[in-house]
């Protein structure tokens, strides 16, 4: 018979052990749902994507986690598992078993040494963080040393581990069916969407590459596997909803894309195409974009996510800010922007914004989802031709 001097959580502790266990609990069972709900959104996006409050920056963003191999398990997401050890540590206090509170210490030991493994993964691996993983990472940490210093019972026992892994089986078949379901469907649309695609005339890419790089993969703009040319217009809101996804296009084919950048104004004042200024502002923006060196993809990404503020007095300080105010009076700059303006009219652009990838040209914005298919599909051709 055990002593009855051993603590146990469950079965024992105060108010604000347990109040600490179920908020543990819940904040891990919160955490894992939005991560399950992010490794869907971003393997099988809909619509045209944008942005995700679990993206930060370069190194703090989860779909490089997301599109690694660590993501999933057989198309399960390894957020699930995370869930049911929320979960599991929540159902001890329906069944209030010793037994339980064994086999959830083992079980916390294990998530912890996965968490470590997973994080270290990610820091070498991929260089960078996952927000919402490492949340998930401390909130078990945490719930770990709960158990390590409040409880006696740490010995697991076989049947309730049987029992949890038959739980794990039963919820994992069901993600990896709707999983299945997803990549069907998908299929469905890639068949359509490369027959279309291959049947567009090639155009090549630009003689004169753009000076204006998102993605560098390579310094040879012509040597990436992927290479996608944008022309087009601060103004524009379809340019805009385009920008919002190159975020998720260099994070998934990180080192296999180019991406440049052509300015493409839908105004007389620096496109010798428009007879009218349908953007009054398209110019002068370029010209601040021209000017920003280095710093590029971030002045894109800013002056998009401003577009209704977009004005000279917003470009005239943001110039300051940026310390590129004579640069941007200079004519020499104008005469840049014209220069690759004229690259588009090459290419017969008639509206923004107009993509090339891979020499293929598109009008307009395509979902993400399709913008997925069709990168994939040309790494497969790039794969194959170099065996």
């Amino acid at each position: 018979m055990e002593s009855t001097n051993k603590k146990s959580i469950i079965q024992g502790g105060n108010t604000n052990t347990h109040a600490a266990v179920v908020l543990l609990g819940s904040a891990m069972i919160a955490t894992a749902i939005y991560l399950i709900q992010h490794y869907f959104s971003v393997i099988y996006p809909t619509g045209l994507g944008g942005g995700s409050i679990c993206n930060f920056n370069s190194f703090f963003n989860c779909d490089a986690a997301t599109h690694s191999k660590i993501s999933n398990l057989f198309g399960v997401p390894i957020g699930v598992f995370g869930m049911l050890i929320g979960v599991f540590l929540l159902s001890n206090y329906l069944f209030r078993s010793l037994l339980i509170e064994g086999t959830l210490y083992f079980t916390l030991l294990l998530n912890v040494a996965g968490c470590v493994a997973l994080a270290l993964y990610s820091l070498i691996a991929l260089g960078s963080l996952c927000p919402f993983c490492t949340l998930y990472y401390i909130l078990s940490i945490l719930t770990f040393l709960l158990f390590y210093f409040k409880t006696d019972y740490k010995s697991p026992s076989i049947k309730v581990l049987v029992l949890f892994g038959v739980f794990q089986l039963v919820i994992a078949g069901g993600f990896y069916i709707y999983d299945q379901s997803l990549k069907k469907e998908q299929s469905l649309i890639a068949d359509s969407l490369i027959k279309d695609f291959d049947s567009y005339v090639n155009l090549g890419n630009p003689k004169t590459p753009s000076p204006h790089r998102i993605a560098s993969a390579t310094a040879n703009f012509e040597e990436a596997p992927l290479r996608l040319s944008i022309f087009s217009d601060f103004q524009c809101p379809a340019c805009r909803a385009l920008s919002e996804l190159m975020g998720p296009l260099t994070r998934k084919y990180k080192g296999k894309i180019n991406i440049q950048y052509y300015f493409y104004p839908l105004s007389s004042d620096c496109n010798p195409q428009m007879t009218h200024s349908a953007h009054p502002y398209a110019c002068d923006a370029a010209y601040l974009a021209s000017c920003s060196g280095e710093k590029f993809p971030e002045v894109h990404d800013k002056i998009f996510s401003h577009q209704e503020e977009i004005s000279p007095a917003w470009l005239k300080k943001y110039a300051a800010d940026l310390g590129i105010t004579d640069c941007i009076n200079n004519p020499e700059t104008k005469k840049k922007v014209v220069d690759l303006v004229s690259i588009g009219n090459s290419f017969n652009v008639q509206s923004t914004p107009t993509l090339l990838l891979n020499g293929v040209k598109i009008e307009g914005v395509l979902p993400l989802n399709q913008i997925f298919i069709l990168c994939d599909e040309l790494l497969q051709r790039n794969a194959r031709g170099s065996k």
